[in-house]
């Protein structure tokens, strides 16, 4: 059974949801301008809120708790810890803001989730309180290859997969043939934070706004290498270098080179400008180090395929930078994590240089254009998916 509503959930006339035990997922971007106040702060006056399974940061007003609540984190569900727990209830609520991209850990989240709920064969109604990607609808990438599928993503998603959190759950929910209800609450309804940006509450401690929307995709692939991301630097994902890339500064300029900019260079991008810098993380890798690199600046209104442009800046960093890795340690899965994010032999082929680039250009324009096929189904919404053309 599938629902896709148009009123608000406090709006529902669902008899589960007026008097049943009822579970809460959802982390600081529950917050709804019209009440001022936390989605389980509502639950909880009301007394209708039995568990929350909170992601990211602890909540900032659990004391207002005034009866007996249970408070897990998240992913004590995806390992299985809480199964009596999620068994308690009558009705399971997710209220997180995903972030459009398939390895964010709010879509390991979901999948996870309603992967449980589904291997656990139970009957109880989920309520998907939808949101705006923040990504847009803009489809970057390969879909992930079954062999790289962990516990809590799915095969077939591409790095950038331009569905909403409520998307999704349609497509998990059809996809496994899953047995439990699931309604979909419509970004659009009364009563919905829809007033907000869909990153005015970051939907976690590194995803700060629009920028990072755009660059994530892309960036993220920098956490399975030695080179900092901009973690620590409030800049996450705009950043990138490491101590070693100084050597950089002697490459800009030679061989005719006129800039980073220019066309004639193989980090130069029509959707994005590279600034030369440094920067000192306060956390993470190289915290306190001078690490050196640049900064993407985004040119207004042009298209931009974050995950393209990444692939090449990895691979040309690669190649001229002898002290650069690909981090070697093996995930739970038996892979390197460039292989799990990557998700695609073809992806790290070219990383490694084993696939040129107009090989890869053509494999990642086939992969979207079929994905954008197949995405049609689960859309909810009027805008469908798109693709950079101009990659």
């Amino acid at each position: 059974m599938f629902s896709f509503r148009t009123t608000g959930l406090l709006d529902q006339e669902d008899l589960v949801l007026k008097s049943g035990r009822l579970g809460l997922v959802c982390n600081d971007s529950a917050w709804y301008p019209d009440r001022g106040e936390y989605l389980y702060e509502t639950l909880s006056r009301e007394r209708r809120l039995s568990t929350v399974f909170h992601t990211g940061n602890p909540f900032p007003c659990t004391d207002v708790f005034e009866h007996s609540i249970s408070v897990r984190d998240a992913g004590s569900i995806l390992s299985g810890e809480c199964r009596g727990e999620i068994e308690n209830i009558d009705a399971l609520i997710i209220d997180i803001q995903d972030t459009g991209i398939r390895y964010h850990a709010n879509t390991e989240i979901l999948f996870g989730i309603l992967k449980k709920v589904s291997e656990y064969g139970m009957n109880i109604p989920v309520y998907i309180i939808d949101r705006m990607n923040p990504a847009g609808r803009q489809v970057e990438g390969t879909p992930l290859k079954k062999a790289f599928e962990t516990g809590s993503c799915m095969e077939g998603l591409p790095h950038r997969h331009g569905l909403t959190a409520g998307e999704l759950a349609n497509m998990f929910h059809i996809e496994t043939g899953a047995g439990f209800p699931l309604h979909v609450i419509s970004y659009m309804a009364p009563g919905s934070n829809r007033e907000l940006m869909p990153w005015s509450i970051p939907p976690s401690t590194d995803f700060h706004g629009l920028f990072t929307s755009a660059m994530y995709c892309g960036q993220y692939l920098w956490k399975a290498t030695n080179v900092s991301c901009g973690e620590g630097t409030g800049r996450d994902y705009e950043y990138f270098g490491a101590p070693f890339m100084k050597i950089l500064q002697e490459f800009n300029g030679k061989n005719g080179n006129k800039g980073w900019n220019s066309t004639d260079n193989p980090l130069c991008d029509d959707g994005v400008y590279l600034r030369w810098t440094c920067f000192v993380p306060e956390y993470g890798r190289y915290c306190g180090e001078r690490c050196f690199g640049f900064q993407l600046l985004p040119k207004p209104d042009a298209p931009y395929h974050s995950l393209a442009h990444n692939l090449k800046i990895i691979r040309f960093i690669r190649e001229n930078l002898a002290d650069f890795r690909f981090l070697e340690e093996q995930t739970e899965t038996g892979y390197r994590l460039i292989d799990i994010l990557a998700g695609d032999e073809t992806v790290t082929g070219y990383l490694e240089g084993n696939t040129g680039w107009t090989d890869m250009r053509e494999h990642i324009k086939s992969e979207e254009q079929k994905w954008m096929r197949k995405a049609k189904k689960y859309l909810l919404y009027g805008e469908s998916p798109w693709r950079v053309k101009q990659l």
